[in-house]
């Protein structure tokens, strides 16, 4: 009988706190054996295969065991529950074939800090120039003078914070991003764009990547560039100052915009919504946007907030305050 060559394959079907994938190396240290490590946290799920001459065996032929059930449970069809901190061995065994994964198990979920630092890479430029004025910055040049820190947060949402730390204002800039988890694996890519950005000014912006893509981002591993473009024909224009912002929560827990233009242009107006939870902590982030205000004109506008929210991927937990930071801009 031939040998059979193992390999096995993790597949996520239920996260209850988080996602974190097995350890990417492995070492067969028997014949027709293989020993995967893993580390959960407790309550989290997962599935696992074993797939023989890369054809999934059903798990009606594999027999699964654990070590320890305190510790670590796994169903007949192969769903290795966390259940307590500790350590536990769960073996799945069909014919002839083993395979041994090294459970760990920790007490809780990541903290969030305060705040990540993810490195601005290499900061590429957009390709339009400023203007023809050889004294004023290259976009390569504006672009390495911008910093950017990002937070991910447990509703899901990535909120950005982007310093300006040029000499002159940016009209428009493109963060693009790339999230890995500690072992290396992409968990998230995108970009988010901002508006009108003073010199010295430092302005927010969010993307969403998922609440168990945010759970298990390692911004060490992690990158980001930032492009940014000046035009020299219908330049946006900072109407800021020229636009009243007025944002009070309701009896139902949603928060109602009044927007005044008080500008003699057209204004597009976009708030990032930053909740914070009665400890302080920044749990979520929410966009709210109005365009084409009229001079002169008044409008209303209510955004559902998390509490509120019906959608469990946007669930978060109670928020106790918010902020809203405004940026308004004509062109």
């Amino acid at each position: 009988m031939k040998k059979s060559k193992i390999i096995i394959m993790a597949m996520v079907i239920s996260m209850l706190l988080g996602c974190v994938m097995p350890a990417a190396n492995t070492t067969v240290s028997a014949k027709n054996k293989l020993v995967k490590k893993a580390t959960y946290y407790v309550g989290q799920k997962q599935q696992w295969w074993m797939t023989l001459n890369f054809k999934k065996v059903s798990n009606k032929k594999v027999k699964w065991k654990s070590s320890n059930k305190k510790v670590a449970a796994v169903s007949k069809k192969g769903v290795i529950k966390a259940k307590k901190k500790g350590k536990a061995k769960i073996t799945a065994k069909y014919k002839k074939n083993t395979l041994v994964i090294k459970i760990t198990v920790k007490e809780n979920l990541p903290v969030y800090p305060s705040n990540y630092a993810v490195p601005s890479g290499s900061n590429a430029g957009a390709s339009a120039a400023s203007n023809s004025n050889t004294n004023v910055l290259t976009a390569n040049q504006l672009a390495a003078n911008m910093t950017v820190q990002a937070q991910p947060l447990k509703d899901g949402t990535v909120l950005f914070a982007v310093t300006n730390n040029n000499s002159q204002m940016i009209q428009r800039y493109t963060i693009n991003y790339k999230f890995n988890n500690v072992s290396g694996v992409v968990v998230g890519t995108g970009n988010t764009h901002g508006y009108v950005i003073q010199p010295g000014q430092t302005q927010y912006t969010y993307s969403y990547v998922g609440k168990d893509e945010a759970a298990v981002i390692d911004v060490k591993s992690s990158a980001c560039s930032i492009s940014v473009e000046n035009y020299s024909y219908s330049p946006y224009i900072d109407e800021t100052a020229n636009v009243s912002v007025d944002a009070q929560t309701t009896s139902d827990n949603d928060i109602t915009f009044t927007f005044i233009n008080k500008s003699t242009n057209n204004v597009d107006i976009i708030n990032i919504i930053v909740y914070y939870d009665a400890a302080g902590q920044i749990v979520g982030s929410d966009r709210e946007s109005v365009y084409g205000l009229t001079p002169g004109e008044t409008k209303f506008t209510t955004v559902d907030t998390p509490y509120d929210r019906d959608d469990d991927f946007n669930k978060i937990p109670t928020f106790s305050t918010y902020k809203v930071f405004s940026t308004a801009y004509s062109y």
